[in-house]
């Protein structure tokens, strides 16, 4: 059987070693990725379908995610009214159903931004 191919993907603001493989997308893990994990269960399991599912780890100990076709916001002109409410409704719910996520006591965050408070989540790279 063939070893499905890599594709380097691009974007966002940390998109070093992250690639698409088939229907999932790869990214190294780091101390963050069980509570980013954890985050994306909650939400999933919460019924938002604006974040991609967690799929565990792969055998190279990479964070596996469900890849979601489609153009990141970088690459497309500046959106239109409508546009932009669409995405402020998806924000919107994603604040909403943060508001009950408790993460794990060991959670750990890579934040480039620090919060200006002990306990908020922040995606910070709403781009991509």
């Amino acid at each position: 059987m063939t070893e499905p191919e890599e594709h380097a993907l691009t974007g966002g603001n940390v998109s070093t070693g992250v690639v698409r493989i088939g229907d999932t997308v790869r990214k190294p893990a780091g101390p963050q990725t069980a509570a980013v994990e954890a985050f994306l269960s909650y939400l999933n399991a919460a019924g938002f379908a604006g974040a991609p599912r967690t799929l565990g780890r792969d055998d190279a100990g990479r964070h596996v995610l469900e890849y979601v076709p489609g153009p990141t916001a970088h690459d497309l002109p500046p959106m239109e009214l409508d546009g932009l409410h669409r995405v402020g409704g998806l924000i919107r719910e994603l604040h909403d159903l943060s508001e009950g996520f408790r993460p794990p006591s060991d959670a750990r965050w890579d934040v480039v931004i620090q919060p200006d408070r002990a306990h908020l989540v922040c995606h910070q790279d709403l781009a991509s």
